[in-house]
């Protein structure tokens, strides 16, 4: 993750490995993923928006704040290695240029 990089700006935005297309920009200075969490983007597939969701260590997928801090209240040794500032919910920029013509899915996991 590159600080102070803007997703407006199509230079800082890194090509996808098997085709050279972006097919979104992730939101820039997001918060790392906790240790032994997984942050996922799921684009649908109509293309019409990203879902973000985390894979927790015990395998628990969480979609909003709100699983969160119900994850944090029903697994509370998790709570001393993380909170909820550490997970952003915020959905990507979907490259609508890339995305029109496209007959696959994508999904992309965010490196920690």
């Amino acid at each position: 993750m590159k600080p102070n990089v803007s997703c407006e700006d199509a230079s800082e935005v890194e090509p996808d490995d098997d085709d050279g297309r972006v097919w979104a920009a992730d939101i820039p200075n997001l918060p790392r993923p906790p240790a032994g969490t997984q942050r996922v983007l799921n684009m649908r597939s109509d293309f019409s928006r990203v879902d973000v969701y985390y894979v927790m260590p015990n395998g628990h997928r969480l979609r909003s704040s709100v699983e969160l801090a119900r994850f944090l209240e029903e697994f509370p040794e998790y709570r001393s290695t993380m909170s909820p500032a550490d997970f952003s919910f915020a959905t990507p920029k979907i490259n609508k240029k890339e995305t029109s013509s496209s007959p696959k899915s994508k999904k992309f996991k965010t490196q920690n």
